[in-house]
């Protein structure tokens, strides 16, 4: 098994509600993806 991470800095004049929309839509990107088991955000 692979184990990947990604970090990413995000600029501070993105909203909160910004960053949120962000990860959930790469949540529900990674459940497209096969072999992708998890992601997590936070």
């Amino acid at each position: 098994m692979i184990l990947h991470a990604v970090f990413c800095n995000v600029l501070a004049r993105v909203s909160t509600s910004e960053r949120a929309e962000v990860f959930e839509r790469l949540s529900k990107l990674s459940k497209s993806l096969d072999g992708v088991l998890s992601f997590e955000a936070g």
